[in-house]
């Protein structure tokens, strides 16, 4: 019986994710592009702290958007430092963060390592 009434939701959950592509669509918000990308802020970090680089007022309520992606970084980079990742592991540790984050590589190397270096925990 209960596979029944997951069956009859089926439609409707369909309904209202295509009302939400479409109310997307209509704002002219491209649906390919990460949110954290989109805000500048591949590791997702929330409004708690203030950081270089982050803009007076985010997009959203929960997570702070940056002037660019290099800001970024550089704050994302902060935060491992601060957790305990190893200067020496850094590159990695925040290419594969943004990755899971992102889905995919959207930021170059040249763009990390700037960050990096901003930061001032890796060189």
């Amino acid at each position: 019986m209960a596979r029944n009434i997951q069956n009859a939701l089926d439609p409707a959950e369909r309904l209202a994710k295509r009302l939400e592509a479409e109310e997307i669509n209509r704002q002219g918000r491209d649906r390919t592009v990460a949110l954290g990308q989109a805000r500048n802020n591949p590791g997702e970090l929330g409004l708690g702290r203030k950081f270089k680089g982050m803009k007076a007022t985010s997009e959203s309520l929960k997570f702070a958007t940056f002037e660019n992606a290099v800001w970024g970084i550089r704050a994302l980079a902060i935060t491992l430092a601060e957790s305990g990742t190893r200067p020496g592991q850094m590159f990695s540790a925040v290419r594969l963060l943004m990755r899971q984050k992102c889905g995919r590589d959207v930021y170059s190397d040249e763009e990390i390592g700037q960050g990096l270096r901003l930061s001032g925990v890796a060189a």
